[in-house]
């Protein structure tokens, strides 16, 4: 799972046409304030960027992909993050979590780890932050409490 306040997004890229252009927007993007890795599949026609998220939003990476060439269109697929979760005990905890965040239109995917006390999300950063997940999480009720990690 990701950790500290680190996020991923995933964009999808339009105009590639070569390897070329894969090196290119993956050098480019490296040079972006917040970027701390790129990576783009010219099969997939997407860019998987791990960033900052106190530097940096999903949106803002999607735009900057968009904005590497003239060539290239870039939208934003979803964001990944991970929070922190105390107070679960078992598995059951697990699923009311999973399910109370399954049940958000803006929440793609979500795994709950009991054993390392985390949450990663795959959710449409341009609908919701991670912020916003950890409110939901901690009105489940008074067991649970989220945060996001401090690096």
């Amino acid at each position: 799972m990701a950790s500290d306040r680190n996020a991923v997004a995933r964009v999808h890229v339009d105009g590639m046409t070569c390897g070329k252009c894969v090196n290119y927007i993956e050098s480019k993007m490296a040079e972006k304030e917040g970027v701390l890795q790129v990576s783009v599949s010219l099969e997939q026609k997407e860019a998987t960027v791990t960033f900052d998220r106190k530097t940096v939003t999903s949106a803002e990476v999607a735009l900057m992909v968009d904005q590497v060439g003239t060539k290239f269109t870039a939208r934003l697929i979803s964001e990944v993050g991970t929070i922190h979760i105390d107070g679960m005990t078992c598995h059951s905890c697990e699923r009311n979590i999973s399910g109370k965040l399954s049940e958000l239109e803006s929440v793609y995917s979500c795994q709950v780890s009991l054993e390392d006390k985390e949450a990663e999300v795959e959710f449409n950063g341009e609908k919701t932050t991670l912020e916003d997940i950890v409110t939901i999480v901690n009105n489940i009720g008074s067991k649970f409490t989220a945060s996001i990690p401090d690096p």
